[in-house]
């Protein structure tokens, strides 16, 4: 395949798909599929092309008429749905446990689900909606689905988490970006989010879309490599991890009981059902809360890149669902009158087909770089400076963590009381 034709702002999913044409047998993870947006488009194209999909909509109503609409003229396409809500993490465990169940190596993950909204809300998890929604809640989806993406990935074909992110994380977030130590001091949101207007939650969720894929893709590497190491002299496994395809997927997933007790008591985020020993290996191996040693008894080398990217500005997307025309007047008015508000002023407004095609870029295209951005079906460096701080990412990710077991702490509790 050459890589001389050239890709653009112009460019529609379709064609990058087709181009590429590497769809075939892929099992793919699309959040926010709904008909009329970015996901719904990006998995149409996917499908179309021999993927197997796999959509999370809000409602049962939308996942009956996206899977209804992708299958129409397409027999052969396997198209299954999930009602998943990003503003509960109850919701997004049950999606994630039902998935894991299926034991069906995910080969891309896209995270591509998200909200705007006029103002602050809070979700009853008690997190600000758009930060949930946007961001936190594709956090804790993405690490209960790590065992079948590494289960999929190998060194020629890693699977692939894409993170939907977008230019506000560079026009409209503070100089100073996420201040981790404000949002780590309060239980919940509720003392937080009147701090902040709707536009700067939303840029920081961005930002931490674009954070999380930084971090994870450094996470991986690293223990990659110190399981490659760990491997020693076992080039059998080494070149079964390093093939690819059926060969990669088909390695022993075996490990014994009580190990899986043991990791169910340490392991974070852990689910009370579903899980098998080997995929908590996987989680618990990401944390730090295994050894690579552990891994390899397992599974393969883990082999995952984490890409973020902005799909352009497309305002006729089900994001902008909630916004009345003159609220998003006076609001873009006062992002473009901002500092790097330049940077907005010089995008051109976008097609569905066009906003997709840089989500379809980076899960399919051989050049993709772990931990990159992209705009345009290109790499693209108009990032927060934040984005550039090594220390950004682990710090979001130990914000994550706590916000999340905070959560699940406090739902526990509230549960025991009930049954009292």
């Amino acid at each position: 395949m050459s890589d001389s034709i050239a890709f653009d702002d112009t460019t529609e999913a379709e064609a990058i798909a087709e181009f590429l044409d590497c769809c075939d047998d892929k099992f793919v993870i699309i959040t926010g599929a709904s008909v009329g947006g970015i996901g719904f488009e990006t998995a149409r194209v996917l499908a179309n092309h021999g993927a197997d999909v796999f959509l999370c909509c809000r409602t049962q109503q939308a996942c009956d008429l996206a899977k209804k609409t992708i299958s129409k003229g397409h027999s052969d396409v396997m198209i299954t749905t999930y009602v998943m809500d990003l503003s509960s993490l109850q919701s997004v465990q049950r999606c994630a446990d039902y998935i894991m169940s299926l034991n069906k190596p995910i080969d891309i993950l896209i995270n591509n689900a998200g909200t705007k909204e006029i103002e602050t809300k809070l979700t009853e998890d008690g997190f600000e909606l758009q930060w949930q929604v946007n961001y936190l809640g594709h956090f804790y989806f993405t690490k209960l689905l790590l065992p079948l993406l590494i289960q999929a990935g190998s060194r020629l074909y890693p699977a692939r988490v894409i993170n939907v992110s977008s230019i506000m994380q560079y026009v409209y977030c503070s100089d100073d970006g996420i201040n981790f130590d404000e949002m780590l001091e309060q239980e919940d949101h509720h003392l937080l989010f009147k701090r902040k207007d709707s536009f700067r939650w939303y840029s920081e969720s961005k930002l931490a879309m674009l954070l999380f894929a930084k971090e994870l893709s450094k996470r991986m590497k690293l223990l990659q490599e110190q399981t490659v190491n760990s491997l020693g002299g076992n080039d059998a496994v080494l070149r079964r991890s390093m093939a690819g395809g059926q060969a990669a997927r088909s390695l022993s997933m075996s490990s014994s009981q009580s190990l899986s007790l043991l990791l169910s008591q340490s392991l974070s985020f852990s689910a009370p059902t579903g899980p098998s020993a080997q995929q908590q290996i996987m989680r618990a191996s990401v944390t730090g809360l295994v050894s690579p040693q552990t891994v390899v008894a397992a599974t393969t080398v883990p082999y995952i890149i984490a890409v973020s990217l902005h799909p352009g500005l497309v305002p006729t997307t089900n994001a902008y669902r909630h916004f009345h025309f003159s609220r998003v007047l006076g609001l873009t008015l006062k992002v473009i009158m901002t500092g790097r508000g330049k940077t907005i002023r010089k995008e051109k407004q976008k097609t569905i087909p066009q906003g997709a095609a840089t989500t379809v870029f980076c899960a399919l295209h051989p050049s993709v770089q772990a931990g990159a951005y992209y705009a345009d079906c290109a790499l693209n460096d108009v990032i927060h400076r934040q984005a550039n701080d090594e220390e950004a990412g682990c710090r979001l990710w130990e914000l994550s963590e706590v916000q999340i077991e905070r959560c699940l702490r406090k739902r526990s509790q509230e549960g025991s009381t009930i049954l009292k």
